[in-house]
């Protein structure tokens, strides 16, 4: 199997909690962000895979961008009147293509059914263009502040 460069975390949950918020259906918010998380993975980042290894490097680059995308979360949840539930479903769809994609401890076992593979190919496939870390990360976290700005605007 093909080993892919995916977004970041943070990027992912921000992206489809926002979308979310405009969408009165928690069922649509979860579709949105699991649409919006195939239309800002093809667009040029980077993420570390480690040659497709679990390494220290690659867990403290999650661990830390979870944090920060769940903090960031957290005060937009906290301090906007969040259609919480819409909220929530846009960021869970958001993330739930790297959950089923990505986690070490099932990716090799979904990637062989039929549908893993059709699936994780296509994931991969649209992240073709991968950038060194310092403007790969400034993309995402580009990407993040403009979410954060729609959210706070239109509030």
């Amino acid at each position: 199997m093909k080993k892919k460069v995916d977004m970041l975390l943070g990027a992912h949950l921000i992206t489809g909690a926002v979308a979310g918020e405009y969408i009165d259906s928690p069922y649509l918010a979860f579709a949105a962000g699991v649409i919006l998380h195939f239309i800002i993975d093809a667009i040029p980042h980077f993420d570390t895979t480690d040659d497709g290894k679990l390494s220290f490097r690659q867990i403290a680059l999650i661990v830390v961008d979870g944090i920060v995308g769940l903090a960031i979360l957290y005060f937009c949840y906290q301090d906007f009147s969040i259609h919480k539930l819409s909220f929530l479903a846009g960021a869970f769809g958001s993330i739930l293509p790297d959950l089923i994609d990505n986690v070490p401890f099932w990716d090799k076992s979904f990637q062989k059914t039929r549908l893993g593979k059709i699936f994780h190919n296509f994931h991969y496939q649209i992240q073709s263009v991968k950038l060194t870390p310092i403007p790969g990360l400034a993309i995402q976290y580009i990407i993040i502040t403009i979410a954060v700005l729609i959210l706070i605007k239109l509030k």
